[in-house]
């Protein structure tokens, strides 16, 4: 976010809404993931985040694969 972006989020309240939407996206991204790992038998809880990254990066682009 831009320093005049950040000043008016600051100034008129609006900042956290913006962290908090943020947040939700990656709980959303997580859970989503998550659900797509554990049907392949995997649980990225017990994964370092290396390998949750490779895995994510695995079924986004056999997503993206699919919609082409």
């Amino acid at each position: 976010m831009s320093e005049m972006n950040t000043f008016l989020a600051e100034a008129y309240g609006t900042a956290a809404s913006q962290e908090s939407s943020e947040q939700e996206e990656v709980a959303a991204a997580y859970e989503f993931l998550d659900k797509l790992a554990t049907a392949d038998g995997i649980d990225i809880r017990q994964l370092s985040d290396a390998d949750v990254e490779k895995v994510a990066n695995f079924y986004f682009a056999k997503i993206a694969e699919e919609e082409a």
